[in-house]
């Protein structure tokens, strides 16, 4: 069972973890989720986030000689399932799949659908959500 939703920390490592089909190293994830993520964290810091999600029950971790190897316990497609559930829950019940996916859609105040497509103007970059009231 999970203890807690995972920070925005957590996630950026799992997310290598999840995106790497073998265990991994910390000297491996300090390199990986600073390449991928342009940053510039020390072993320390991840290492310290590494024992949150050992804790939390998202990573396995066993020893190889000198080193750590992490582990998912917890699927990439489990962990996103479950963040949709919660999603949901909070929201109330929101009927079928397509009324709860329209309504995260729906221009506030309009009541019309605002998709990309139909708000691009042709030479312009597509617009940012929320789009303006006077899309309606």
């Amino acid at each position: 069972m999970l203890e807690n939703d995972l920070t925005n920390i957590e996630m950026l490592i799992m997310k290598c973890i999840w995106d790497t089909p073998e265990e991994l190293a910390l000297s491996q994830l300090v390199a990986m989720v600073n390449e991928r993520f342009e940053k510039s964290w020390k072993p320390q810091t991840i290492s310290t986030y590494l024992a949150h999600l050992v804790r939390k029950g998202y990573l396995s971790m066993r020893r190889k000689g000198k080193v750590f190897l992490y582990h998912p316990e917890v699927s990439e497609e489990s962990y996103r399932s479950s963040q949709i559930d919660e999603l949901v829950n909070y929201w109330g019940d929101p009927g079928t799949p397509t009324e709860f996916l329209s309504a995260l859609f729906v221009t506030p105040g309009c009541g019309r659908l605002w998709t990309a497509r139909s708000s691009a103007q042709p030479g312009r970059s597509p617009p940012s959500w929320p789009p303006p009231a006077a899309t309606c």
